[in-house]
C-alpha cells in the first residue's frame, strides 16, 4: 500500500501557505482601504478649508478696497524727497496769495514722530506769517486745502505791530501701501 501522507501533508502546508498569503493580502487591502477613506476625509475637509478661505478672502478684498481707494487718490499727497524742499516755497506763495507776509521760516526732519502709537518720519515746519485775521485764516485754510495730509500741531496769535500768526505743521515725508494697492 501506497503511503499518501507526505504528499497529502505537503499539499495541507501549501493551503495553508496560501490562506496565510491570502489572509495577509486581505489586510493589507483592509489598511490600504482605511487610509484611502482617511485621505478622501482629509481632501474633503481642505476642501471646505478651501472654500472658507476663498470667501474670507473675498469679504476682505471687498472690505479694503474702499482703503485701497483711499490710498490710491491721497498717496500723491505724501510728500517725497523732492516735495520736501517744495514746502517753505509753497507756503511762502500762498502767503502771497493772501496778502499776509512770512517770516521765521524754520524746518527740520522728525524720524520720530508719534501718531496714534506709530512712528512715521515727518518734516516738521514752524512760519510766521502777518496780516488781517481773516486773511491769517484764509492763509491756514488755503495751505490745509494745498497739503491735506498736513497736521497742524501749534498756532499761536500775537499782536505786537500789527497781528502775527506762528504755526507748526507736520508733513508726512512716506507712506508703505500694501501690495495689493500699488498702482
Amino acid at each position: 500500500m501506497r503511503s499518501f501522507f507526505i504528499p497529502c501533508l505537503t499539499l495541507f502546508g501549501l493551503a495553508l501557505l496560501g490562506v496565510f498569503i491570502a489572509l495577509s493580502t486581505f489586510q493589507r487591502v483592509s489598511r490600504l482601504q482605511l487610509d484611502v477613506s482617511a485621505t478622501k476625509q482629509e481632501v474633503d475637509e481642505d476642501k471646505t478649508q478651501k472654500t472658507i478661505i476663498a470667501s474670507t478672502l473675498g469679504r476682505l478684498d471687498t472690505e479694503s478696497r474702499p482703503a485701497n481707494e483711499f490710498i490710491k487718490e491721497w498717496q500723491r499727497s505724501f510728500l517725497s524727497e523732492d516735495d520736501m524742499q517744495r514746502i517753505l516755497p509753497a507756503l511762502d506763495s500762498l502767503a502771497v496769495a493772501n496778502v499776509v507776509s512770512s517770516s521765521d521760516k524754520q524746518n527740520k526732519a522728525d524720524t520720530g514722530y508719534t501718531f496714534r502709537n506709530k512712528i512715521i518720519p515727518v518734516e516738521s515746519v514752524k512760519i510766521s506769517v502777518s496780516g488781517d485775521y481773516y486773511r491769517l485764516l484764509n492763509w491756514l485754510g488755503a495751505v490745509e486745502q494745498q497739503f491735506p495730509l498736513a497736521r497742524v500741531e501749534a498756532v499761536s496769535f500775537t499782536n505786537q505791530n500789527g497781528l502775527k500768526m506762528t504755526s507748526t505743521f507736520s508733513f508726512p515725508t512716506g507712506f508703505k501701501l500694501p501690495a495689493s494697492a500699488t498702482p
